[in-house]
């Protein structure tokens, strides 16, 4: 399910496109992260037909009413994704969760991991993540 502008809603997600991917589970501070989301705007504004910032939000059953509460209360105006069930991370039972910082990730239209990491804690992380962001959308436009 998701949350746009503090009501549910049910969203199409594409294969096709590169996306960001921000993954918050019980290993975060709930209402910490809910109030935050702003910060996850530079890179949503980037979202088009060829890139998408996908916020997902994993909460343990306990969490789960807070994260869904804040977020209708937050009313941001961009999507954000809520997996009670962690289909997400079944999904990609493969992939490395127990490191926080395998939870921010880039990936390419094949999705394949391009950038990994939190972008606001390491110096010039933000910018490597915009530069690459930037590489896809034009290498995607041109192979059309």
């Amino acid at each position: 399910s998701a949350i746009y502008n503090g009501r549910d809603t049910t969203v199409f997600v594409s294969k096709e496109n590169a996306k960001f991917v921000v993954l918050y589970d019980s290993t975060f501070c709930t209402p910490c992260q809910t109030s935050n989301l702003y910060l996850w705007k530079r890179f949503i504004e980037l979202n088009d037909s060829n890139f998408q910032t996908y916020i997902i939000f994993s909460p343990d059953e306990i969490d789960l009413h807070t994260v869904r509460e804040s977020l209708l209360e937050m009313n941001y105006d961009f999507f954000v994704y809520i997996d009670s069930a962690y289909s997400f991370m079944k999904a990609n039972s493969n992939y490395v969760w127990n490191k926080i910082n395998n939870h921010f990730f880039l990936l390419d239209k094949r999705q394949m991991i391009k950038l990994l990491g939190f972008p606001f804690l390491e110096e010039d992380k933000e910018e490597e993540y915009m530069k690459a962001i930037k590489e896809l959308k034009q290498e995607m436009r041109s192979n059309g």
